[in-house]
């Protein structure tokens, strides 16, 4: 009725953009605040008028507004980031930047940086933040002292670049980052190299980034070098260790209100309950994973937990359940384009489960496109991880030498072994016994002289493709 006498009296449209302005000016007030201590404030004040926002920016597309469009895009990225809505803020990004007309430089590009960032989190792949961030670098040339999610993104889009490109550095990228005279922009620099580096140098980053992080009592940021450093203390075997961070994390992530990123923190508590003994503690925070996952909405999250499961379940000599959740997850994100390192872990899964079924055919397939994907990637962790795979190969082919070399092939690439996940020492045992203790001994030592020096980028060598090949082979 009162949208009707608003037509009568042909007032609409300004009210329409009275209401557009008010809501873009308050998110736009509010997004500086969003990476401070006073988030949760600011967060609370946005959520009530979550509704309005929304329909503030739909009325805007729909008008053909682009300007407002994009200023809401720009302003409430991080808003729709921090209080889990992921999969809605993807549908109404794209939906403004696709509206023609003429926008602010700043506001479009960090709309589209934002895009970006929303595409290459959970578990898709990044070629499809790729085209976001190019836009994003093309508006931002012309920018003087561009935002700090802008220069971030912008930053991250070039190191990207340089990957694959001949005499780049990606330390010239986080050297600029990390010198950012932004103390949120250096903190998430600093968390994205803790991946480029071994295991010594990745704790000093985390735990400088947690630093920063409290200083400016970011709490998404906390929340997230917690969970980092939980990974980094389960890898080495401190489950204890890895527990508290991780509970620290969730805590943290409980008071922000993040359900999304909750769900993988929990869902890594679930494995670490359960490599301590603590069945009872891994199912209930599996189930609180899972229920987190089902509310959120979001693919990622409840593939992301189908592929916990089913390792739990493979881990546990379920191997039914192991398939089907797997298949599970396979299914949720095969035709999103699935991250193809996400791919390469199912494969992974798959491998093992064929592999105590008898069917090494199956299984070494899986493992060959496994490994191609992880070398691809350049993602060490995964070429370790997938190594361990072709050693459990070549221990079943009867190649017991060629699984210790394979095992220290892994320890080198990644920096030591990975004791969060039970399949490491499984085949190390084995291979023992097969070997004897002084003959695994030796084919240990000198593999370990062989890849000493792996680095990112070197794990491509032909070395670890030869010495994949018989295994995989047979």
């Amino acid at each position: 009725y009162g949208l009707e006498r608003l037509d009568e009296a042909a007032e609409s449209e300004a009210l329409r953009r009275a209401h557009a302005r008010y809501f873009v000016e308050l998110a736009e007030t509010a997004a500086p605040h969003l990476r401070r201590a006073e988030q949760l404030v600011w967060l609370r004040r946005l959520k009530a008028d979550h509704d309005n926002l929304n329909a503030a920016l739909r009325g805007s597309i729909a008008a053909g507004d682009a300007q407002t469009a994009v200023r809401f895009v720009a302003a409430a990225g991080w808003y729709w980031w921090l209080g889990g809505h992921k999969a809605q803020a993807m549908e109404l990004a794209t939906e403004a930047l696709a509206v023609p007309g003429a926008a602010d430089d700043e506001a479009r590009a960090t709309a589209y940086a934002m895009v970006g960032w929303f595409a290459s989190a959970g578990l898709g792949g990044v070629e499809q933040a790729e085209p976001w961030i190019r836009k994003a670098q093309e508006l931002t040339k012309g920018i003087d002292h561009p935002g700090p999610l802008l220069r971030y993104v912008v930053e991250m889009g070039a190191l990207l670049q340089s990957l694959n490109a001949p005499g780049q550095s990606s330390q010239d990228f986080m050297r600029a980052l990390i010198a950012d005279d932004d103390p949120w922009v250096r903190a998430v620099a600093r968390l994205t190299r803790n991946r480029m580096l071994r295991a010594g140098e990745q704790e000093a980053d985390l735990q400088q980034a947690l630093v920063e992080f409290h200083s400016i009592g970011e709490r998404w940021g906390i929340s997230y070098a917690l969970a980092t450093l939980a990974d980094l203390a389960a890898r080495r075997g401190d489950l204890v260790e890895a527990l508290d961070y991780g509970e620290r994390a969730a805590d943290v992530l409980t008071e922000l209100g993040a359900v999304e990123d909750l769900v993988f923190v929990k869902a890594g508590e679930a494995q670490l309950r359960w490599l301590v003994g603590d069945e009872t503690g891994s199912a209930a925070a599996m189930a609180q994973a899972e229920q987190d996952a089902a509310s959120v909405g979001w693919p990622d999250a409840v593939a992301g937990m189908a592929y916990v499961k089913g390792d739990l379940a493979r881990w546990s000599g379920d191997s039914t359940t192991a398939r089907a959740e797997l298949a599970h997850a396979e299914a949720l994100l095969g035709h999103t384009g699935m991250d193809p390192v996400f791919r390469a872990m199912i494969l992974d899964s798959f491998a093992y489960l064929d592999a105590a079924d008898g069917d090494l055919d199956s299984a070494g397939a899986r493992r060959e496109e496994a490994l191609a994907i992880a070398l691809g990637s350049g993602d060490d962790r995964m070429v370790s991880q997938v190594l361990v795979g072709v050693a459990d190969q070549a221990l079943r082919r009867g190649y017991p030498t060629v699984a210790a070399r394979l095992l220290a092939a892994s320890e080198g690439i990644s920096g030591g072994p990975d004791l969060s996940r039970p399949d490491s020492a499984q085949v190390e045992a084995t291979t023992r016994i097969a070997l004897g203790e002084p003959q695994f001994a030796d084919a240990i030592k000198q593999a370990r002289k062989e890849f000493a020096d792996a680095r990112r980028g070197l794990a491509t060598t032909e070395a670890v493709r030869e010495l994949t090949a018989s295994a995989l082979s047979g």
